[in-house]
C-alpha cells in the first residue's frame, strides 16, 4: 500500500482517496428532529504532514464498531470549507494488513543522529563523575538509547512526534542555561543538566512506540511517566558504587516534582533551587511548543474560525492573536500620514 495524498497538500474541493490514522473519534447526536436518536461521527485524521477534520454522516454507528482511535483507515470522500478544511466521508475502511507507519507518524525536524550527537556532547561536558556515570549507564544501554531517541514527549499536547522526547529534553537545557547565568551561585549546573535529560525518561515506557497515535501502555496508564522514570533512575543508581545518597535523593526529587504542582500530577512540589528551575524550564519548553503548533495550524490553513486568531486551546483556555504583516504599500501609507502630521 502506497500513500500518495498527504494532509499538507489537501485543499477545499479536493477528492480524497487515501489512508490516514485516526487520532480522535467522537460520536455526536444529530440536533435535527428528523434524525432524533441517530448519531454521526467526527474524526481527526493524521499523517506525517499534519491533521485534518473529517465527518461521516451516514452509517456512523455501524462504522464505529471497526473504526477506532489508533486505526489506520482508507478514506474516500471530498473536502469542503467548515471552520477550515474538512473531509466529508463517503467511504471508510479499516486497514488490517501490516504496513509501514512512517507516512502516518510525524517526526522531529531534528534527525535522530543529530539528537544523539547533541546528547553525547552534553553528557561529555558534565564534570560531576557520579552524574556522568549515571548518564553513561543509562545511555550506553543501546535499547534505552533507541527508545529515548524515538519516543514522543506527549500524545497530544507538546512535542508529540517521534524524537520529541529527546528534542524537548535538550531544549529544556537551553532554556535553563539562561537561569544558570543569573544564579550561578545557587544552581548545580551538572545536576540541572542531568535532571533536564532524565525528567521525562519514563515516557519511553508510558507510550506504545509502535502505536501510530502514541496510545498509552498499561504501565503508562497505571503508573505514569513520573513514577516509571523515578523507578528507572533509582534502579540504575542502586547498581552504582559509592553514589552519594544526598545526590541520589536530589535527582529523584527533581524527577518527582518536575510537574510543579500536585494538581498537575506531581507527587511532590519543587523544594530545591534546581528542581524549581527544572519545573520552569520544562513548562516553558512544553508551552511554547504547544503554542507553536497552533501558529503552524494557522499558517497551513487548519484554524477553524477567525483567520486573525489561532484555534482555541482548551488546556490553556485561549486562542492566540496572529500578527498581520503590513504590505509595503501600507507601510508607505503610514509613513506618508506621519509626514503630514509632522508638517502640520
Amino acid at each position: 500500500m502506497k500513500k500518495e495524498q498527504f494532509v499538507k497538500d489537501i485543499n477545499v474541493g479536493d477528492k480524497i482517496d487515501a489512508p490516514f490514522v485516526v487520532v480522535e473519534k467522537k460520536m455526536m447526536d444529530f440536533n435535527t428532529q428528523k434524525k432524533t436518536g441517530e448519531k454521526f461521527m467526527l474524526l481527526r485524521l493524521r499523517d506525517n504532514t499534519g491533521t485534518i477534520k473529517a465527518v461521516l454522516w451516514e452509517r456512523a454507528e455501524q462504522t464505529a464498531n471497526y473504526v477506532h482511535e489508533d486505526t489506520i483507515v482508507w478514506v474516500k470522500g471530498k473536502t469542503q470549507e467548515y471552520k477550515g478544511v474538512q473531509i466529508i466521508i463517503d467511504e471508510i475502511e479499516a486497514i488490517a494488513e501490516d504496513i509501514d507507519l512512517t507516512p502516518f507518524v510525524p517526526s522531529s525536524s531534528i534527525g535522530s543522529e543529530e539528537l544523539k550527537k547533541e546528547l553525547r556532547k552534553t553528557i561529555k561536558n558534565i564534570n560531576n563523575k557520579y552524574l556522568t556515570e549515571l548518564l553513561n549507564t543509562i545511555f550506553e544501554d543501546q535499547k534505552l538509547l533507541s527508545l529515548y531517541l524515538k519516543a514522543p514527549a506527549g500524545k497530544k499536547v507538546h512535542h508529540n512526534y517521534l524524537g520529541g522526547l529527546a528534542e524537548h529534553s535538550l531544549e529544556v537545557i537551553k532554556i535553563v542555561s539562561s537561569m544558570y547565568q543569573l544564579y550561578q551561585d545557587r544552581i548545580n549546573w551538572d545536576l540541572l543538566v542531568t535532571g533536564s535529560l532524565l525528567h521525562d525518561i519514563g515516557k519511553i515506557y508510558e507510550y506504545d512506540l509502535n502505536s501510530p497515535s502514541f496510545q498509552m501502555t498499561d504501565r503508562g496508564k497505571l503508573l505514569g511517566h513520573i513514577a516509571l522514570g523515578e523507578e528507572l533512575i533509582r534502579s540504575k543508581i542502586d547498581r552504582l558504587s559509592y553514589f552519594p545518597e544526598s545526590l541520589a535523593v536530589e535527582i529523584r526529587h527533581m524527577i518527582l516534582s518536575h510537574h510543579g504542582e500536585k494538581e498537575w500530577g506531581s507527587p511532590e512540589v519543587p523544594k530545591t533551587f534546581n528542581a524549581l528551575c527544572l519545573f520552569y524550564g520544562d513548562l516553558i519548553s512544553s508551552r511554547l511548543n504547544q503554542v507553536d503548533k497552533l501558529f503552524f495550524e494557522a499558517e497551513t490553513g487548519e484554524q477553524e474560525e477567525n483567520f486573525n486568531w489561532t484555534n482555541f486551546d482548551p488546556l490553556m483556555g485561549r486562542a492566540f492573536y496572529l500578527p498581520q504583516e503590513e504590505t509595503s504599500e501600507q507601510i508607505e501609507g503610514s509613513q506618508l500620514s506621519l509626514d503630514n502630521l509632522t508638517e502640520s
